[in-house]
């Protein structure tokens, strides 16, 4: 869409409707009230893609980090080495993929869009700030999770140490490797922002405790 400004005013401007598809030279004049409503919906659209893509980051962050724990479980099975290289080599990559999950959670929040132009003088980013603020208050691991990533953007790495084991069932017809991540309370509550009633509900958690473990733990099984 293009505007042509009149010396005139408004009452003289032009509208068109462009296509670069077709060609350049094709242009479809619209009314002021067309050319309104094209732009809103423009917006609209635009507004939806940077939703859907951001989300949609969130949840290939999580994949990956995801398949970097069970990649981590098969590789320990098929070409163990010495525990300590294992286990640095490990919580590195880790630190990239739990860091790369943090940042995208965090950036959703930051870019969610407006979406102004759905309904005027709502401010739909306003809403779901508001939203957040209350899930976040609500729920101590959200709460953590939040103060983690920032420890990781500005303290130092968010993974504070990484285990591999292994163990046959029962039956000693299931080999089970197991990998887990972990991080660190105690050293993501030394912040001095965080208060002593905050720090006091990372602690007393009956899941989080002195360290966390990311995610949960994954498991590859060898028949």
């Amino acid at each position: 869409m293009t505007k042509n400004l009149s010396p005139g005013g408004h009452k003289d401007d032009k509208y068109f409707l462009i296509s670069p598809f077709i060609d350049f030279r094709c242009q479809l004049e619209l009314t002021h009230i067309e050319f309104q409503k094209l732009s809103a919906s423009h917006a609209t659209i635009k507004n939806n893609i940077i939703f859907e893509e951001n989300l949609l980051q969130v949840f290939y962050s999580m994949a990956e980090f995801e398949s970097f724990i069970l990649e981590s479980s098969l590789r320990h099975s098929l070409f163990p080495i010495s525990d300590f290289e294992f286990a640095q080599d490990n919580r590195i990559r880790g630190n990239i993929k739990v860091a790369s999950f943090l940042n995208s959670v965090t950036s959703f929040k930051d870019q969610f869009p407006k979406f102004d132009h759905l309904s005027p003088g709502v401010d739909l980013k306003d809403v779901f700030t508001t939203l957040w603020t209350n899930c976040r208050n609500k729920s101590v691991d959200f709460s953590f999770f939040e103060r983690l990533r920032n420890f990781s953007q500005h303290q130092t790495q968010p993974v504070s140490s990484y285990t591999i084991g292994s163990n046959w069932n029962e039956e000693l017809s299931l080999h089970e490797h197991r990998a887990s991540l972990f991080a660190s309370v105690e050293e993501v509550s030394r912040n001095r922002s965080i208060k002593n009633e905050e720090r006091e509900r990372y602690f007393k958690n009956s899941v989080i405790r002195r360290t966390l473990d990311l995610f949960s733990e994954k498991h590859w099984g060898v028949l």
